[in-house]
């Protein structure tokens, strides 16, 4: 799976075992060094957010993996400013749902427009 980049940002995609990983919380906040990015704020790492069920699918269904957790990370600094990801698969009509979060520090800065 690629990651997307816009000219401040890299969308880094989270690999199946990371995404394993996350069944338990809290993980060490170096989880994601191999993409080269540092994690202060501990975005993934240590938020209690809902990760069973995209588990359980990305067990089902390895190739979904692409559906879920990309790191926002600032592309000057490689810091991780937050993450995004879709709900679930598209559904029988294509659609989608999405969720962003930005950590404290680096909200206001148009990092989510």
């Amino acid at each position: 799976m690629t990651d997307l980049h816009t000219p401040r940002l890299d969308l880094v995609a989270i690999t199946t075992a990371e995404l394993l990983a996350l069944a338990e919380v809290p993980q060490p906040d170096d989880l994601f060094a191999g993409h080269g990015v540092t994690n202060p704020h501990g975005i993934l790492t240590r938020e209690r957010i809902p990760h069973a069920a995209r588990i359980a699918d990305v067990r089902a269904h390895p190739d979904h993996i692409k559906w879920y957790y990309r790191l926002i990370a600032d592309r000057a600094s490689r810091e991780v400013a937050g993450s995004i990801s879709f709900h679930a698969p598209p559904d029988g009509q294509g659609m989608l749902e999405v969720g962003l979060g930005i950590a404290e520090p680096h909200r206001g800065r148009g990092l989510a427009t």
